[in-house]
């Protein structure tokens, strides 16, 4: 599997709409040309094999469809999934900046996203998810 420039931009905004459909909220995101690293906050509803399946089948499935790449996005099977508390998010954060240096390869995209309670009051105070565009 290849990340470009292009395909990590639009990963980075796909991949949190589709965590928030698991009842998941994506905080930070690390994207590398071979892989991604995500922080994501978790409900007692999650359930991870499926938001995984969701975020690696959909997003295939809209770069192949729509062309968000000009090679066909596959992602590779399995994932690593952690716990980290909230006090060891700023390792994780340093980790995750770390990420082309420890690689020796560009980190494609790195975004910051709001927590699971700032999303609720988005929602809330817009009628929108974060990233959603007004019609």
């Amino acid at each position: 599997m290849s990340i470009d420039q292009a395909l990590a931009g639009k990963l980075a905004k796909a991949l949190p709409s589709l965590a928030m459909a698991e009842s998941a909220a994506i905080l930070e995101l690390a994207i590398m040309p071979d892989h991604v690293h995500a922080v994501v906050e978790l409900t007692t509803r999650t359930d991870v094999p499926r938001l995984v399946q969701r975020m690696k089948g959909a997003s295939a499935r809209f770069a192949n469809r729509d062309g968000w790449t000009r090679t066909h996005l596959r992602w590779e099977r399995g994932y690593d999934a952690r716990t980290v508390a909230r006090d060891g998010l700023g390792r994780v954060r340093a980790y995750l900046d770390s990420q082309s240096e420890h690689h020796g390869r560009p980190l494609l995209a790195r975004w910051t996203g709001p927590s699971r309670a700032e999303q609720a009051a988005n929602v809330l105070e817009t009628g929108r998810p974060f990233g959603a565009e007004a019609h």
